[in-house]
């Protein structure tokens, strides 16, 4: 359902509503848009409900915005927009109002993107995950874990030469380039199949910088190797 200003052919969603008179605004609303005019929009008194906040935005005409009982918002008595396409959500502390960031989405939280633990984002409005196998999920306290499988999120991808080997653990002579700076997350993969790392599996990473590449043939479940096989590492580097 919709309000609508004929004069100015504005709708406004439900739970929103055009004003162009003098106008007391409640707690029911969360966007309120100004359509004709310059009326006086005030705010109801920002000690009954703590942290509600409303939407003001100026289309149609200009306006301002006041407060009861001497409150203020930032610390001024009253807001007066300037420009058409202005908008202004502000937010009760409990006692008065602040003003909040309009592009938050109505006055919600502003949304922090880590990468790895290192903070890229800290008022983002979306996120788009692109690529096969990509999954997010929640990790509780309002967090989400970003899931990106296989060679994905790499910065390292090489070919490693391969060896004749049957039924030993053998040290290949080719090693990786760089050192991995996370040696437990390094994927290898024969023929396209991914292999398993750790002793007891098909290969481990030896060295003092987790360099090269110990075949397990033997001890372990990797198959036999050939010259003629692909082996390609994926992994980020220090």
């Amino acid at each position: 359902m919709t309000e609508q200003y004929a004069a100015t052919n504005i709708n406004v969603p439900r739970g929103s509503r055009s004003v162009f008179t003098n106008t007391q605004l409640t707690f029911d609303d969360e966007l309120v848009v100004i359509v004709a005019g310059a009326p006086t929009l005030t705010l109801p008194d920002a000690r009954q409900i703590p942290a509600w906040g409303v939407m003001v935005k100026s289309v149609g005409g200009l306006g301002s915005v006041d407060t009861l009982l001497g409150q203020t918002i930032d610390g001024a008595g009253v807001f007066a927009f300037t420009a058409a396409q202005e908008a202004l959500v502000v937010r009760s502390d409990g006692a008065n109002w602040v003003i909040e960031d309009p592009g938050s989405g109505g006055g919600g939280s502003a949304l922090q993107i880590d990468d790895d633990g290192a903070t890229v984002e800290t008022n983002a409005v979306l996120l788009n995950f692109i690529g096969p196998g990509v999954t997010a999920a929640a990790a509780g306290a309002g967090a989400v874990d970003i899931t990106i499988p296989g060679g994905a999120g790499t910065d390292r991808q090489e070919d490693i030469t391969t060896q004749n080997i049957v039924g030993t653990d053998t040290t290949l002579v080719d090693t990786l380039s760089f050192q991995p700076r996370d040696p437990a997350s390094v994927q290898l993969q024969l023929n396209g199949v991914v292999q398993v790392q750790g002793a007891g599996n098909d290969y481990i990473l030896i060295g003092a910088t987790d360099q090269s590449i110990t075949w397990l043939a033997s001890s372990g479940g990797a198959v036999d190797m050939a010259t003629t096989d692909e082996l390609i590492a994926y992994y980020i580097s220090v």
